[in-house]
């Protein structure tokens, strides 16, 4: 509307080893370093975007099981950059994510130890319309972000239609992708 700038950023994430099958005692990363300077996906222009917050949170829920039931429980979370909270969400599934802003850069590193053998979807997702001023204009500013993981590259989206929660199952390819959906095994 008039008055109103809205902007749309993907943060690119890197979930690795990209495998489909851990093993209990594995330990998956999550990791984070990018440039203040982000491009919006609206105007194509860059915005240095200065330590804001970046609302992030990621959530880890199992896709075996019928209802959004949150797999942290299996999991040891350990942050190394950047922090998280408890989030709320379904059991208490989401986690905050805190950013570690320095030297121009927002970068985030934590590790996922799995601890029981299932089927689990790990993703990302914000706050929607969160408000900024960066451009330091008199009207409002608000952005949206979303996820790139792994440079799109492949990320099991197949697991996510096996779910025997019709949910889940429909969640579509879009939607998986730029909230940096990851769908594995864990087995013995």
């Amino acid at each position: 509307g008039e008055g109103y700038a809205y902007y749309k950023f993907y943060l690119p994430f890197t979930l690795y080893p990209a495998q489909d099958t851990f093993h209990i005692n594995d330990t998956i990363h999550l990791h984070a370093n990018f440039s203040d300077m982000l491009l919006d996906s609206n105007s194509l222009n860059y915005y240095k975007v200065e330590n804001e917050p970046l609302a992030c949170f990621f959530a880890l829920d199992h896709l075996d099981t019928l209802g959004v039931i949150s797999a942290f429980p299996n999991f040891t979370l350990i942050v190394d950059t950047g922090n998280t909270h408890p989030g709320g969400g379904p059991g208490q599934g989401l986690r905050l994510m805190q950013y570690l802003y320095i030297n121009s850069r927002y970068k985030f590193h934590a590790r996922l130890v799995p601890h029981k053998k299932g089927v689990y979807g790990f993703h990302l997702n914000s706050f929607s319309d969160q408000l900024v001023d960066f451009q330091n204009r008199c009207q409002s500013e608000a952005m949206d972000i979303f996820f790139t993981l792994n440079n799109s590259a492949e990320s099991n989206y197949y697991l996510i239609l096996q779910s025997p929660d019709t949910l889940i199952a429909s969640t579509t390819k879009e939607v998986f992708d730029k909230t940096g959906g990851y769908a594995f095994y864990v087995i013995e």
